[in-house]
């Protein structure tokens, strides 16, 4: 089996290609809808996009910073992340994709 993305939206169901940060400094909670390829079931995945100003500003004001579900940016770039996700996605194959995405993104449940 092959993991397949079928939609990427944010937190709020906001398109990602429609969202323009207001600020250098971002961390965009996102959604991802993947499943297997030929399967009608899915799961929803979240992680976060964040630049690297919203990065420096949050380890200078807290000096320290997990980041285990952080894809960092220099800038917001949709189809960037949509590339970077469909990378990620070619190595979660076989019976157990769902755990081969590991820590990168996890069901939404407990967030």
């Amino acid at each position: 089996m092959q993991a397949e993305l079928r939609a990427i939206t944010t937190d709020d169901g906001i398109p990602l290609s429609d969202v323009i940060p207001t600020t250098a400094e971002f961390c965009i909670h996102v959604r991802a809808l993947i499943g297997s390829v030929g399967s009608e079931d899915f799961s929803d995945y979240y992680f976060d996009v964040c630049s690297v100003a919203w990065l420096i500003k949050e380890v200078e004001k807290h000096s320290s910073l997990w980041s285990g579900r952080k894809l960092i940016v220099l800038r917001f770039d949709p189809q960037e992340v949509e590339t970077q996700l469909r990378k990620r996605l070619r190595h979660a194959t076989g019976e157990n994709w769902r755990s081969e995405l590991g820590d990168f993104v996890r069901s939404g449940e407990g967030w």
